[in-house]
């Protein structure tokens, strides 16, 4: 889920990059310490599966191992409502995390309004409806409805955090 390259401070100041890749959650950041050095040391590059997620230099190791261990048991689902949380509303990771967790969201697995629609509709959100009636249902009325109604399509399905 999220990847640091620790690099070895002093000996980058040398001009000799002295860096390992870790996968977070870590065990035992000793063990990394004792392969590229146990001088000062900073992030140089990493890589996280969820977009708009941003690490720093120098950020808190522990925390970011906390953070790592937190995604790391969260569903495909919520993981997926908090990319799309962070990309409507620009929410850090540790916020999209509070909203999921607290449940004051609605998110939905899907990359347009009319399957979205369909969902509601097989879900009962307006009441009994035969496939008869679904017929003359106006798609568009319904979008804009919910468009107006604080939900938005983002890259991984429609939200809803406005309620």
């Amino acid at each position: 889920m999220i990847k640091i390259a620790l690099t070895n401070l002093r000996r980058y100041n040398e001009g000799d990059l002295v860096f390992e890749w870790v996968d977070l959650p870590c065990e035992d950041f000793d063990e990394v310490f004792d392969r590229i050095g146990r001088d000062e040391y900073f992030i140089s590059d990493y890589e996280c599966e969820i977009p708009h997620v941003e690490i720093h230099e120098y950020e808190n190791l522990d925390e970011l191992n906390e953070l790592a261990e937190t995604l790391s048991i969260l569903s495909s689902h919520e993981l997926k409502t908090i990319e799309a949380i962070m990309e409507v509303d620009g929410s850090d990771i540790e916020e999209a995390i509070d909203t999921v967790r607290e449940g004051r969201c609605f998110f939905y697995e899907t990359d347009n309004f009319e399957d979205f629609i369909d969902l509601c509709i097989d879900d009962g959100f307006f009441g009994e409806i035969t496939n008869e009636v679904k017929e003359f249902l106006d798609y568009d009325k319904l979008t804009n409805y919910f468009k107006n109604n604080g939900y938005s399509l983002t890259s991984v399905g429609i939200i809803n955090t406005d309620f």
